[in-house]
């Protein structure tokens, strides 16, 4: 009952943010005019960007499920490796620095799926062979470092503040179809990936000992799950902000 209750709402949250909004739209219309207005809103405007809101929630809700099996902490979430502190540090460094500027993409979506996939790189290269206490230990020190480094350019460049901080509350307003043609790749990859290790992850939620008794690479499964996670995270905060 419970379930089904969700998926209820669920559905309905989906119907609602393509129906309601600033510009009422009939069904009717949507579905049977060529090219009537409320076609195109529906089409290029709430349809990419109610898609992108379900890929962003997959996506943290994959990651964070992973993670907390993975360490066996239910307080483990995708921000543990620090990619969503990189990730604004490289969107203030791509703000401040005014590059990549494309026809597509700002400054600020490019700039921060570099910074998660480097934040995430980094924590890996780290901390990638050691217990997950020392991941743990690494992606909050490393998540406070990019925090510092961000306020620091911010108090310096004041002109990039408005604008850093209003993508850092996070939102998917005028988000369209390229930017969910850009994050599609990495958040299929990490969902194929995911769902490839969660047999592996049930072995290991009975003991880190007992899963290399029974032959589990624990080494090569934290690789995984972390690169992963990255992936996963960098598409997200890409899509919505941080």
């Amino acid at each position: 009952m419970k379930k089904a209750s969700l998926f209820i709402i669920f559905a309905a949250s989906i119907f609602f943010s393509l129906i309601l909004g600033a510009e009422q739209i009939k069904v009717t219309e949507v579905f049977c005019n060529g090219d009537s207005f409320s076609k195109i809103v529906f089409f290029n405007i709430r349809l990419p960007r109610t898609i992108l809101c379900l890929i962003a929630g997959i996506t943290l809700a994959g990651s964070g499920s992973v993670f907390q099996l993975f360490f066996r902490n239910p307080l483990a979430e995708p921000g543990i490796m620090g990619v969503s502190s990189g990730a604004t540090l490289g969107a203030v460094l791509a703000s401040c620095a005014g590059i990549f500027n494309t026809t597509f993409f700002s400054s600020l979506q490019f700039g921060s799926f570099l910074g998660a996939l480097i934040s995430g790189a980094l924590v890996i290269a780290i901390a990638g062979k050691k217990t997950p206490s020392t991941l743990l230990l690494c992606g909050t020190a490393l998540g406070t470092l990019y925090s510092a480094f961000s306020s620091i350019l911010l108090s310096i460049n004041d002109r990039q503040l408005h604008s850093i901080y209003m993508w850092m509350l996070g939102s998917f307003s005028g988000r369209g179809w390229e930017e969910l043609l850009f994050i599609l790749p990495p958040f299929l990859g990490a969902v194929v990936i995911f769902c490839l290790c969660i047999f592996k992850l049930d072995i290991l939620s009975c003991g880190e000992t007992n899963a290399i008794s029974l032959g589990l690479s624990v080494k090569k499964l934290q690789l995984i799950i972390l690169i992963s996670g990255a992936l996963a995270v960098s598409a997200a905060v890409c899509a919505g902000g941080t």
